[in-house]
């Protein structure tokens, strides 16, 4: 964490919902249509870990306080984190994928944030290339993540079994970016993640949603809690032309440029 950053339990509190209601309801929309949980250890998650949503914003408050121990003035030895499935559910039966994941990108380099946004660099360049349309966000920790959400695939390619399509998203990006350092455990629909505008548990940074120019010039303090604003332009939705780049870009990698078909992905 940069140096001299330790937010304290109260800086904490205010940030996630006593202060800052934008930060809860930006954290609670995100999480609305995935199995979402808080922990300070994200080693321990997986299975079927978690609960379906959260009921309301202010939610997150009391989620938090679980976690920590000691009045306002006290540096916790770590920050609760929000987690949520890369996968997207029904509300009726979250307990089986409905709908489809999210494809995330993690660049997991420990401790080097510039050699882990290097690498990401040639994810972002890869994409960009194509003009398929993407998330950022930095982890909290040293790397960024790169999304494509569910929502964001053309409809040409949710005919199917998606599973493949999303896999094949996935290992093309991967091989043909040549990033390295990528975890590939995000291949696993049920796999968590920390949400953005969650707090990172080890380093009390925010796992901090980045434009292109911001990726750029990323430093960890523009993760601080106190420097950071909530960006709604990120949640935006491209409109389904935008979206026919990632057909385009499975055409090319996978040599299907004269096929007729886009079911053939």
């Amino acid at each position: 964490m940069p140096l001299g950053y330790a937010p304290k339990i109260g800086d904490v509190l205010a940030y996630y919902g006593l202060e800052r209601q934008d930060v809860a309801m930006a954290i609670f929309r995100y999480g609305q249509d995935r199995r979402v949980t808080v922990t300070n250890e994200p080693a321990s998650l997986g299975g079927a870990k978690g609960q379906n949503g959260f009921q309301d914003p202010g939610d997150l408050v009391s989620m938090a306080k679980r976690l920590l121990e000691g009045d306002d003035n006290t540096v916790p030895k770590k920050y609760p984190a929000f987690h949520g499935t890369i996968a997207k559910y029904v509300k009726e039966f979250i307990t089986k994928a409905q709908k489809g994941a999210d494809v995330v990108i993690d660049i997991d380099v420990k401790d080097n944030f510039r050699e882990a946004f290097k690498q990401g660099r040639k994810v972002l360049d890869f994409l960009d290339s194509y003009s398929v349309p993407y998330r950022m966000k930095f982890s909290g920790g040293s790397g960024p993540h790169f999304i494509i959400p569910y929502e964001w695939f053309p409809k040409s390619l949710l005919n199917g079994n998606f599973a493949k399509t999303h896999q094949m998203v996935f290992q093309t990006i991967v091989s043909r970016s040549r990033a390295g350092n990528v975890d590939g455990s995000f291949t696993l629909h049920g796999h968590f993640y920390r949400m953005p505008y969650s707090l990172n548990e080890h380093t009390g940074l925010v796992s901090l949603p980045l434009t292109r120019e911001q990726y750029v010039d990323f430093t960890p303090s523009m993760a601080e809690i106190q420097n950071v604003q909530i960006d709604e332009s990120w949640f935006l939705e491209p409109d389904e032309t935008v979206k026919e780049a990632l057909t385009e870009m499975l055409r090319d990698a996978h040599g299907r440029k004269g096929r007729k078909h886009d079911s053939d992905f």
